[in-house]
């Protein structure tokens, strides 16, 4: 009966050992996302005020090219 008990207890302290050290690389596997997420957005503004950029660079000129040949 002794034998039993303690056997059930090691299995208990062996399986909330493992819950609590899957839930703690969870924990910092979710905080890494979180901070990748950021800087992704981040990179992703920056590409559309370059992108917009590029492009109102690219009307302006097509547009003083044009205004030229038209004079």
């Amino acid at each position: 009966m002794f034998l039993c008990m303690v056997y059930i207890l090691v299995g208990l302290a062996v399986t909330s050992t493992i819950i609590e050290l899957v839930r703690r690389q969870y924990a910092e596997s979710w905080q890494k996302m979180q901070e990748l997420r950021a800087q992704i957005q981040v990179r992703g503004q920056t590409a559309t005020v370059l992108g917009g950029i590029l492009t109102g660079r690219e009307k302006f000129s097509g547009e003083s090219q044009q205004a030229e040949r038209a004079t």
